[in-house]
């Protein structure tokens, strides 16, 4: 895997300006990557989910001292999405999310952030997430669940109310 850019908390894995696709150390094959503005995490394709770069992500559950060693996040996981916090789906099915959690987006029940990969409260499993800058939804049997800052009604409940732990939607 290539990353480059302005690289401002080794998000192209290594210190400094990197102008030109630099390759990230040894992953192993890449199955899928998910960026956010200051963080890179991949699904690897034996499974495992590996973050770098911003320390909301990337250092959450790890004690490292640098920023830029990936480590693994979540296990197997089949699904990731990304923006702000991280959250993948298992080879079971377990949702778990991790990060900063400033808006409120990783469904914990308040804002405070979550540095061990956990399920929202009430979606322990999913067949999909999406998360947004400050929402997420994830399905779970057929059902849309929405959680987040929802200042502008992006959860789709009908209200602006912030809601920090998963609220399950009522379709048309």
């Amino acid at each position: 895997m290539l990353c480059s850019g302005a690289n401002s908390d080794a998000q192209a894995y290594d210190s400094g300006f990197v102008g030109v696709p630099t390759r990230v150390a040894p992953l192993g094959p890449v199955a899928e990557v998910a960026v956010g503005a200051a963080h890179r995490c991949v699904r690897l394709v034996a499974g495992d989910v590996r973050c770098w770069g911003s320390q909301e992500i990337a250092r959450a559950a790890s004690s490292s001292t640098s920023p830029a060693a990936p480590i693994v996040e979540a296990g197997r996981a089949r699904v990731l999405s990304i923006e702000g916090v991280a959250c993948a789906i298992d080879d079971v099915g377990a949702l778990r999310c991790w990060g900063s959690n400033t808006s409120g987006a990783l469904g914990s029940g308040d804002t405070r952030p979550v540095a061990a990969p956990a399920a929202p409260v009430g979606v322990t499993t999913a067949t999909a997430v999406a998360k947004g800058s400050t929402t997420a939804c994830a399905i779970r049997d057929g059902d849309v669940y929405c959680w987040g800052e929802n200042g502008d009604g992006a959860v789709g409940d009908g209200t602006t109310a912030a809601r920090y732990t998963p609220v399950r939607l009522t379709l048309p």
